[in-house]
Order: structure tokens, then C-alpha cells, then sequence
């Protein structure tokens, strides 16, 4: 099921480059920048969720 799904958003993606008339060279470096991007956002969450309980026990000792 998420494969499809991942399928058909990646099929809308090549779908509006080609209406945008993008070269395929275009295309490779915009889906390289979005995974770059998504990697990066991603790094992010993991590094918020890492120090969320840290926060938290901190509070709870501070109470």
C-alpha cells in the first residue's frame, strides 16, 4: 500500500516537470535536491526527538 502510494506521488512529481517542460537533466537535479532536503528535515526530527525526553526529564526535576 505505501509503495503505491509512493509510487503515484512520484508519478505526479514527473508529471508536472514534464508539464513545467523540464529537461531530463532538470529532473534529476530537482528530485536530488528534494531528497537532499527531505534528508535534512528529517535529520532535524530525529535530533528533536532525541532531546525531547532529555527536556522533559529536566522539567520534572526542576518541579
Amino acid at each position: 500500500m505505501a509503495n503505491q502510494k509512493e509510487e503515484e506521488m512520484a508519478q505526479r512529481w514527473i508529471d508536472e516537470m514534464v508539464e513545467l517542460g523540464l529537461t531530463k537533466s532538470q529532473m534529476v537535479i530537482v528530485i536530488h535536491k528534494a531528497r537532499a532536503k527531505y534528508l535534512e528535515l528529517l535529520k532535524n526530527q530525529i535530533q528533536y526527538i532525541k532531546q525531547a525526553p532529555a527536556e522533559a526529564r529536566a522539567k520534572t526535576k526542576a518541579r
